[in-house]
């Protein structure tokens, strides 16, 4: 029975989907069927919430959504003249968006999208629970209490909560095995609520109720799990898990460990012969709990005091003025009997497996029997289709025959441009390559033109270095002529001095000696008149006298030692003969053409010139200044630019002062 529910599930599915499909492509060309397009999303949004397939309906969601809003703005603002079943179809849309957020984990998302519809029924004057399925008023319901529990208020969620159970109740969803997925979610809500509240004793009772109420609704296809689908499967295990993981759970929590173990161990043993055919998050989850059976929850929050009930529209209900539902909890007494009525009920439904199995083979029986019929039917459509087939393979082979041929003229076409092309393209290639050729013949003589005008220029350069070289020779013999004429001028100047001063040592020798000669006279000729004079007197006294002895002429002065004129000496001066030297170096190394020599001898020429410069600027400067400029010509000729500057700039400044 469960089986063929779920069965009958999934074939709705896929003919809404299939209804879907062909709405949007009737809603192009017909507008007036986009309200029974927004009913079957809803429709189809509703099958896939009640199985759980989130995802895909969310997709479907916002585009039944779309649609309902369009076709709520055609129908004008909302309020008092708004239609209740386009009323109705706009919300149950959003709340199917809602309840898609929290299958997702997105249930404070779930709460916003909620709130927006307390706005909307708000603008209406009629209620719109009228218009409304019971399941999705139940949804609506559910999402507020899962809004409040992402939110911590749990007083909130409790009374949402026993609203959505309380329309359960009334609705008559327990009755339909289409809708008992929502049922059980519903307990599930209702025993999170009562665990969020502190009361752990009525979450037990919501989740063993629920986990009752799946065993008597799926526990039949058990059995035969091997011959469902991954779908069918799906369909059954995730309220299974969602049950017996909360059960076991909250068992431990409130100390009952064996109640807890038991439980884990059933959903073990459930889910063990069917873990393969869920594929590897089945397995996995499989592995999971055989490697840790024992449960791990945490402890019992606070108790909560209580909350108030959800009153009016709110409430969703379709009778308008009827007062809210408060569930009971039922004794002891009424459980024990509450479940018996329940293994009764289990027990008829078994019977009635049964007999629904016996139909089945009688059906199966019948249907084999048609399928004979039809067998024999598929046979001849075969041979029909056979035939038409080997007429479409003939009209094909005129087809492609017609198509070879026009492939092949294509193909001479193509090879015709094909050849046009190459043509034109070795001819551009030829232009190309005399274009080439004439460049490079062009390119060559720019460059023969190049390599001449440089050896032209090297061979001037050459002229002007050897003009200078001879005229620098030229200077420098002037020079060295000068220097040799104002040395032997100053030679003869020296000689010519030295002269004049003898000739005034001979005269005033000379003058010296006839002065003595003078004095000599004078002496001898007073000695001569003394001596008459005294011969006379000596006559007239005749007495004896003392001849006293005559002094002796003084000796003539000795002349001073001849001295050799500087005509006759060699000058010797080591600052000249370095310079001598340097300008003997530097023209023999000049005529042997080499660059760095020639500089390096240019530069000893100056260093030596400095001290001469230093010395007689008169007679050196003119020297020094050419000397200057042919160091600077050396330091270019190697590319010492900074020193040839440097020498310029010397030059320069020693013609300035």
């Amino acid at each position: 029975m469960a089986e063929q529910q779920a069965s009958d599930h999934i074939k709705r599915g896929k003919a809404l989907l299939s209804r879907v499909k062909q709405l949007r492509g009737h809603v192009g060309s017909d507008p007036s069927k986009a309200g029974e397009l927004a009913d079957a999303l809803n429709e189809l949004t509703a099958n896939r919430l009640v199985a759980h397939q989130f995802s895909d309906a969310t997709t479907d969601a916002q585009e039944a959504v779309a649609a309902a809003a369009r076709l709520l703005n055609e129908a004008g603002p909302v309020g008092a003249y708004t239609p209740p079943p386009v009323a109705g179809r706009y919300y149950t849309a959003v709340t199917h968006v809602a309840v898609a957020q929290v299958g997702l984990g997105m249930a404070e998302a779930a709460a916003s999208t909620m709130a927006t519809l307390d706005e909307f029924r708000a603008k209406l004057t009629h209620p719109v629970a009228a218009a409304l399925h019971p399941r999705t008023a139940v949804w609506a319901l559910s999402a507020q209490a899962h809004g409040c529990l992402a939110i911590g208020d749990v007083a909130g969620a409790n009374a949402w909560a026993d609203a959505a159970l309380a329309r359960v109740d009334r609705s008559g969803l327990r009755d339909s095995d289409a809708d008992r997925p929502v049922v059980l979610d519903t307990e599930v809500l209702v025993s999170d609520a009562r665990w969020a509240a502190g009361r752990p004793d009525e979450s037990l009772q919501h989740v063993r109720a629920a986990a009752e109420s799946h065993a008597t609704w799926a526990d039949g296809w058990l059995a035969d799990a091997a011959r469902l689908s991954p779908a069918l499967l799906r369909f059954y295990v995730d309220p299974m898990l969602a049950v017996q993981r909360r059960l076991a759970d909250r068992l431990a929590s409130v100390g009952d460990a064996e109640g807890s173990a038991r439980a884990q161990q059933a959903l073990i043993e459930r889910l063990g012969p069917i873990a393969g055919r869920l594929g590897p998050e089945g397995r996995t989850l499989l592995t999971d709990l055989q490697a840790s059976p024992e449960s791990t929850a945490g402890p019992v929050p606070s108790a909560l005091g209580g909350w108030a009930p959800v009153t009016g529209e709110a409430t969703l209900e379709p009778e308008a003025g009827s007062a809210p539902v408060v569930p009971v909890v039922p004794d002891a007494e009424a459980l024990a009997a509450e479940r018996a009525a329940a293994r009764a009920e289990a027990d008829r439904l078994e019977a009635e497996r049964l007999e629904v199995e016996r139909l089945e083979v009688e059906r199966l029986e019948v249907e084999r029997l048609e399928a004979g019929r039809l067998e024999a039917g598929r046979l001849d459509a075969e041979r029909l289709e056979a035939d038409r087939l080997e007429a479409d393979r003939l009209e094909a082979g005129r087809l492609e025959a017609e198509r070879l041929e026009a492939d092949r003229l294509e193909a001479g076409r193509l090879e015709a441009e094909r050849l046009d092309a190459e043509r034109l393209e070795a001819d551009r290639l030829e232009v190309e390559r005399l274009e080439v050729e004439r460049l490079e013949a062009e390119r060559e003589r720019l460059a023969a033109e190049r390599v001449e005008a440089e050896r032209r220029a090297n061979q001037e350069r050459a002229a002007v270095e050897e003009a200078e070289r001879q005229r620098v020779e030229a200077e420098t013999e002037r020079l060295a002529a000068e220097a040799q004429r104002r040395v032997a001028e100053r030679a003869i100047a020296a000689a010519v001095e030295q002269l004049v001063a003898e000739q005034e040592a001979r005269r005033r020798i000379q003058a010296e000696q006839e002065a003595r000669r003078t004095d000599e006279a004078e002496w001898v000729e007073r000695r001569r008149v003394e001596r008459e004079m005294a011969e006379k007197e000596s006559a007239e006294s005749e007495e004896p006298t003392v001849r006293l002895p005559e002094p002796e002429p003084p000796a003539p002065a000795p002349e001073p030692p001849a001295q050799e004129s500087p005509a006759d000496q060699p000058a010797a001066d080591p600052v000249l003969d370095r310079y001598r030297a340097a300008q003997a170096a530097y023209v023999e190394v000049r005529s042997q053409g080499g660059r760095r020599a020639t500089r390096d001898a240019a530069t000893e020429l100056v260093e030596s010139l400095r001290p001469l410069v230093a010395r007689d600027r008169d007679a050196w400067l003119q020297t020094m200044i050419t000397s200057l400029t042919e160091l600077a010509s050396a330091r270019r000729a190697v590319a010492d630019l900074w020193g040839a500057r440097a020498a310029t700039k010397e030059a320069r400044d020693l013609e300035g002062r």
